[in-house]
């Protein structure tokens, strides 16, 4: 998947969680929609988010980019909305890099917030963003998937 999303022109992220929000709204309404959604909480949306050349988000009556929602101007002095913008930006940051260059580091703090139903499938989700063969994982036992991913690491 990572070759995928990283050959992408753009990701369209359709969330009922935002698709009750309106553009029209407070940028820190807009934020908080983003950062709550569903699709924010999955760990396997996570190499959509960071390898995606352009993420794009469904609100109610239009799209807006990941980049639209971060504070400009005189709103960079607002600490709630810089609080909220920090989860925003760590996604533009790995994005601007296209993903080449992230480190065990870079994506665990990335995935702190994010889940998946199986913990075994973990290291498959995330093996992408770091060049990891996840054929190699998927066909190694659950137990011994996460040394496997460290040792390939």
């Amino acid at each position: 998947m990572r070759q995928t999303y990283k050959d992408a022109a753009e990701v369209l992220v359709i969330d009922a969680g935002i698709r009750s929000c309106s553009l029209s709204a407070l940028l820190e309404e807009k934020m908080l929609h983003v950062l709550s959604l569903g699709w924010m909480q999955r760990l396997w949306t996570l190499q959509e988010g960071l390898l995606a050349q352009k993420l794009v988000f469904q609100f109610s009556d239009w799209l807006t980019t990941l980049r639209e929602l971060l504070p400009v101007g005189e709103d960079i002095f607002d600490v709630l909305l810089i609080n909220l913008a920090s989860g925003i930006f760590r996604l533009i940051k790995y994005r601007q890099n296209g993903g080449s260059k992230l480190r065990l580091g870079d994506v665990m703090q990335s995935r702190r917030w994010r889940t998946t139903s199986k913990a075994g499938d973990e290291t498959l989700a995330i093996s992408g963003l770091l060049g990891i063969d996840a054929f190699e994982l998927a066909n190694a036992l659950t137990e011994e998937r996460m040394k496997l991913f460290l040792l390939r690491n």
